[in-house]
């Protein structure tokens, strides 16, 4: 019945794995077969689930559930909330604790949901270490440093009209100039 109103996302908001009961399971499972996908928007919560393995628990029983962990959001300045909220830089760690070691579907954007209708801002650890014109320096998940060559030079290149537009026949030979020139750019900061 739910996809003929379409389309239609439904975020939950699961904070532990506890809180996924075979009849919280069940309910997303029927959205699920009623065409709606579902997410889920977890708070970092002092002492619930402020560490890597209960986020990672977390996380793996969402995906079996087949709800899609999308944000970890850093508990709001609420008045009576002080308790409960920790410092950035654990979301962060937690963050950077599970990435590399559980599948990355697994893995939320950690978000501060600004105050005054600033918007969500992703935080993210930061794996790039020094950055020039033509190379970056990166750390991977293990600690490891890693040289990676940045082009710099934008690459062209040409593709048949009909790659770029599937409704164009693949048996039909267009001419040269009904091609369409494509150029490749990568940004870097």
């Amino acid at each position: 019945m739910l996809a003929r109103y379409g389309p239609i996302w439904l975020n939950t908001h699961f904070n532990h794995v506890q809180e996924i009961t075979p009849e919280a399971a069940e309910a997303c499972d029927r959205l699920l077969r009623s065409g709606v996908p579902v997410n889920n928007q977890s708070v970092l919560l002092r002492g619930i689930n402020d560490t890597v393995e209960t986020q990672t628990e977390l996380c793996h029983g969402l995906l079996k559930i087949k709800v899609r962990p999308y944000y970890l959001f850093q508990c709001d300045e609420v008045q009576g909330t002080e308790h409960l909220r920790t410092p950035v830089e654990v979301g962060m760690k937690i963050i950077e604790g599970m990435r590399g070691h559980t599948s990355g579907l697994a893995i939320p954007t950690f978000v501060i949901d600004l105050p005054q209708g600033g918007g969500k801002v992703p935080l993210q650890p930061d794996y790039i270490l020094a950055q020039s014109e033509g190379e970056l320096v990166l750390r991977n998940y293990e600690g490891h440093i890693f040289n990676y060559r940045n082009p710099t030079k934008p690459v062209s290149f040409e593709l048949p009209a009909e790659v770029l537009c599937p409704a164009v026949s693949a048996t039909t030979s267009l001419p040269q100039e009904n091609r369409v020139p494509i150029q490749v750019r990568r940004n870097h900061k």
